[in-house]
């Protein structure tokens, strides 16, 4: 079972990415956009973790590079809309952000 450190951690991880997109002044559409993607890749990584055969040794920062890799973010399951998954998939490492 998760415990609910692992959520915070997952927040804790997350919530500067989001901040750097509050600072940079987007429209409203983008932020939202990527905070929805922050939700899924947050329940992804929570999937995962129940998965996992020891959830508490998982690194939050570590999965969530395998989950976002060099292709982009994760094939959903259950599946998502492809527009959906594009969405996910911007969020790449080196990939730019725009408004």
């Amino acid at each position: 079972m998760v415990s609910n450190l692992g959520g915070q951690q997952i927040v804790a991880v997350l919530t500067p990415f989001l901040l750097q997109l509050l600072d940079k002044r987007l429209a409203e559409t983008t932020v939202s956009r990527h905070r929805n993607n922050l939700r899924t890749l947050g329940g992804e990584l929570i999937r995962r973790r129940y998965d996992d055969e020891d959830p508490d040794n998982m690194n939050v920062k570590d999965a969530l590079q395998q989950l976002i890799g060099a292709d982009g973010g994760p094939l959903m399951w259950p599946r998502i809309t492809e527009s959906e998954q594009d969405s996910l998939d911007i969020l790449r490492p080196g990939r730019a952000t725009s408004s």
